[in-house]
């Protein structure tokens, strides 16, 4: 048990104190947390230019609805890939060992241009 910790939604710069944490208690049990996979998740909507991201917004919204409240809540995850290849970087660099990429299935468009660039 307990072979992959997975810090979910972590921004690069606050995981080593949660690894830091993660690492005393796996000791204060006996186990090697250098035995364990250490992952994250990262929602991934991109597109190729930042003039793209407010049509993706929108597409999103259309599909979605919420309107407002719906623009704000993903805005955050709307990058270029370049930019949410440079994040998955960063997150290596803080010691992830695994992104589980969530990549919004439900806009085909999205899909494959994310496979090309984040894997």
């Amino acid at each position: 048990y307990c072979d992959e910790f997975n810090l979910y939604h972590h921004k690069p710069e606050g995981i080593m104190e949660r690894l830091a944490v993660a690492r005393k208690a796996a000791e204060s049990v006996g186990r090697d947390f250098d035995e364990v996979l250490i992952s994250t998740s990262m929602p991934a909507l991109g597109v190729d230019s930042a003039a793209e991201v407010e049509d993706l917004l929108e597409e999103v919204v259309a599909v979605r609805g919420g309107g407002d409240e719906t623009r704000d809540g993903m805005r955050p995850f709307i990058k270029t890939w370049a930019e949410h290849a440079e994040k998955v970087e960063q997150l290596e660099a803080a010691g992830i060992q695994r992104v589980y990429i969530q990549a919004a299935a439900h806009f085909e468009s999205q899909v494959e241009p994310c496979l090309r660039a984040l894997v």
